[in-house]
This record gives C-alpha cells, sequence and structure tokens, in this order.
C-alpha cells in the first residue's frame, strides 16, 4: 500500500461528510485484528524496526488502533512539512536513520529546505530508536548540544 494522496484524502473526506461516519484506512498496513504471529510473518514497511514484539504491535498497547482518518495527508504534519519546507526561514536541523523505513519522510521534507540547513543521518538507528533507545538518544542529543555550543 502506498502513501495515500490529495485525491485520496479529499474523497475520503468527501466519503466522511456524506456518511457522517469515519473513513479509516492503515496507512502501514498495520491492521488492528492481524495477531503477533500474521504481522511478524508480514513484509509490512517499519515492521522490521518498529511494530515487532520488543516494541509495539497488535494488541500491545491497551486501546491502540493503527488506524488513521483516510483524509490524513490533508492533516499530517508530515504531509505538510514537505509542502511547506521551502517557506521555512529559520535554520533547520534534521536528525534521522537513512535506514529507517520512514527515512522518505526526511528525505522529502530535507530536499525541499531551501533555508540553513544541518542534517545529521545515523544509519544504525531506526525510526523507533530515535524516540527511546538510549545510544540513539545520547547520539541525536550530542549533536543538538554541539551544535548549540558552536
Amino acid at each position: 500500500m502506498g502513501r495515500p494522496d490529495a485525491a485520496d484524502a479529499s474523497a475520503s473526506k468527501q466519503k466522511m461528510i456524506k456518511t457522517g461516519e469515519a473513513d479509516y484506512t492503515w496507512l502501514i498496513v498495520l491492521q488492528d485484528n492481524m495477531t503477533q504471529e500474521e504481522f511478524n510473518a508480514s513484509s509490512i514497511p517499519m515492521s522490521d524496526d518498529t511494530y515487532k514484539d520488543s516494541v509495539a504491535g497488535p494488541g500491545k498497547v491497551k486501546n491502540f488502533t493503527a488506524a488513521h482518518f483516510g483524509d490524513q495527508p490533508m492533516q499530517s504534519l508530515i504531509y505538510i512539512a514537505e509542502h511547506y519546507a521551502d517557506k521555512i526561514t529559520q535554520p533547520t536541523m534534521v536528525i534521522y536513520g537513512p535506514s529507517a523505513a520512514t527515512s522518505i519522510c526526511s528525505t522529502n521534507f530535507i530536499d525541499r529546505l531551501t533555508n540553513t540547513l544541518e542534517v545529521r543521518a545515523f544509519a544504525e538507528f531506526s525510526h523507533v530508536d530515535l524516540y527511546w533507545e538510549p545510544d540513539a538518544m545520547t547520539a541525536s542529543c550530542d549533536v543538538k548540544a554541539d551544535s548549540l555550543s558552536r
């Protein structure tokens, strides 16, 4: 499943307006009704570094759903950032994992920036590692602290 585009988002929004009911999509193809075994056997993008046994997955977090409203591209900061990156005038630092399944979001954003830019890519860390893994957190915080001390 690819990323929904503006036409998909618009159609979903119209469906919700007409029916008064939510129109859901699964952007990462993680379906709420999947068993952990089905999920682990899948080739779902991000499943290897994000949602396998060690972090999350079906049934791991009570009251969690991976569903997104179908008009998500109209609402998401990721999509908005990509479209307005060239309007940012403040210096920007982007820290990301180029081997993460989500790296395309980072590179799309980076490619569109026209301001003063500093990029630090950590190939050894995944998308989720940069949220909570101690070595990844230390590395990314050290990069930021170094930039502040210059």
